[in-house]
């Protein structure tokens, strides 16, 4: 054999190879995770490649990510690739900010979950390898450290995955490791540990990774146990909703109330829908290795893994890759609740009834009826309510009533009023206190006295100089004329 033929079959047979390899890496890829090793990692959260080195964050993509955020919403989905925290369009998946919360190296390892924190101001973060619950403001500056309040604490939260908050505010997070594994810890809205919400075991729960906090019953699927297990609302359990699921992570409501699973592993690895009693519906597979999954609203699934966030239709069609080469997790619709009011303050005469008007004249010492209507104009309700009126004082101090969003409500106070008076109320409303929202109003009562005649300008006038003059020669005249009389009268006697 020629030297010159022996290169050209070494050189093809290194073509060979390379493709051979290339081949063989986007299928790796592409099919879905089944070994252990993969598993387990899975598990552990040790799977999250390296960071990559980023661009600095688009300004104009986060003012464009916070005004969803404060009106139609916004998906959140960790990179763990990253670190950090990215946005998507809930109607249709579109990627808005890739660093809606910007890489964090110091805290995240893991992110897996982020959600909206109770008072709906900040962004909590879970982190699969860091062990705690993080807290981020809207500009994704880092606030600290929310859960377990005081510190990591590996006794309390180890290995966690997917969280969920309680109708009280309570934050639940799932625990994989250590000492309090296998158990649903529950959190006060300031991050102090309460113990746990769901005792570890509670059912054969082993290894859970999400939590579906639904109206009458809890959901929490497991690695492990390999079942969807439910609980009622005070963490009892109640029985399996779905069984035989082999590594189920997020699991999501769609909008006709069925149940969206991510599923990481074979058999069934890509997106699993249910009814909400548990009946299977379909798989859709096109995207394996699943870790989120959300119904967005042209009804199409957004759902993340390993390689990225891909939108796919129940026809089991990809659509649209949003993004790839990020390593992506759970994936959780947030909006930030807009709070306002308005306050309409009116003033009149029938203690039974609201005034149509601000403005009312009275009588001095007359009983007037203030009505303070203040209207939920935004989007959160509200449960704290504090009244003061600058002439009448304070008419309501935190008085608890839940005012939820187009609703309105009203109280009334009479007054005897002596004098014109122009007085302003202020009506607040919050959530137990937190922040609060104001709206101001005026009303005037005029008092009138009693009719009177008010003499304008009442001092004389003087006549003009010719008239003067005339009126005293006539006077001396007439004068002399009675003289000259009273002379000759006098004569005659």
């Amino acid at each position: 054999m020629s030297t010159k033929l022996f290169r050209s079959l070494t050189l093809a047979l290194a073509l060979v190879l390379i493709l051979s390899l290339t081949a063989f890496s986007t299928l790796a890829a592409a099919m879905p995770p089944g070994d252990e090793a993969e598993i387990n990692a899975e598990m552990n959260g040790w799977s999250a490649p390296a960071p990559r080195s980023l661009p600095v964050p688009d300004q104009a993509a986060h003012a464009r990510a916070l005004q969803l955020l404060g009106s139609t919403g916004i998906l959140l989905a960790p990179d763990s690739t990253n670190k950090r925290v990215m946005a998507f369009d809930p109607a249709n998946g579109d990627l808005v900010d890739a660093d809606f919360i910007p890489a964090d190296t110091a805290h995240l390892s893991t992110p897996k979950h982020a959600m909206l924190s109770a008072d709906g101001q900040s962004i909590l973060v879970a982190d699969q390898i860091t062990d705690g619950v993080y807290q981020y403001d809207f500009d994704g500056n880092y606030i600290g450290l929310f859960a377990p309040a005081g510190g990591v604490n590996t006794a309390i939260l180890d290995n966690i995955r997917g969280m969920a908050l309680r109708p009280n505010g309570n934050l639940l997070v799932t625990v994989g490791s250590s000492g309090n594994a296998n158990a649903i810890a529950e959190f006060d809205t300031s991050g102090n540990y309460l113990g746990n919400f769901i005792a570890a075991g509670s059912g054969g729960l082993s290894s859970p990774f999400a939590i579906l906090h639904r109206t009458s019953d809890v959901l929490v699927d497991a690695s492990t146990s390999d079942n969807v297990h439910r609980y009622d609302t005070s963490g009892a359990y109640l029985d399996n909703l779905i069984t035989a699921i082999a590594f189920a992570q997020q699991m999501v409501e769609a909008a006709n109330s069925n149940i969206l699973i991510a599923n990481f592993s074979t058999p069934n690895s890509g997106v699993q829908e249910y009814t909400a009693a548990g009946a299977a519906v379909a798989t859709y597979t096109i995207v394996t290795g699943n870790r989120g999954a959300y119904e967005l609203g042209n009804g199409n699934i957004l759902t993340s893994n390993a390689s990225g966030v891909h939108e796919i239709s129940r026809a089991n069609v990809l659509v649209a890759t949003e993004i790839s080469g990020v390593s992506s997790q759970y994936i959780e619709y947030v909006v930030s609740p807009s709070a306002s009011i308005s306050l309409d303050k009116t003033v009149g005469l029938d203690p039974n009834a609201c005034a149509l008007t601000n403005e009312v004249t009275v009588a001095a010492g007359t009983t007037v009826v203030y009505c303070y209507t203040v209207t939920n104009t935004g989007s959160e309700t509200l449960g704290t309510h504090t009244l003061v009126d600058d002439h009448l004082g304070t008419l309501l101090n935190n008085f608890a009533y839940s005012l939820t969003p187009g609703a309105s409500a009203f109280i009334t106070e009479a007054a005897t009023i002596n004098a014109t008076t122009v007085n302003s109320a202020t009506w607040t409303a919050s959530n137990a206190g937190v922040g609060g929202v104001e709206a101001s109003d005026t009303a005037t009562v005029t008092v009138q006295g009693p009719t009177a005649l008010t003499l304008v300008n009442a001092q004389a006038t003087p006549l003009p100089a010719p008239w003067s003059a005339f009126l005293a020669l006539a006077l001396a005249i007439l004068l002399a004329a009675a003289l000259t009389w009273r002379l000759r009268a006098a004569t005659q006697r």
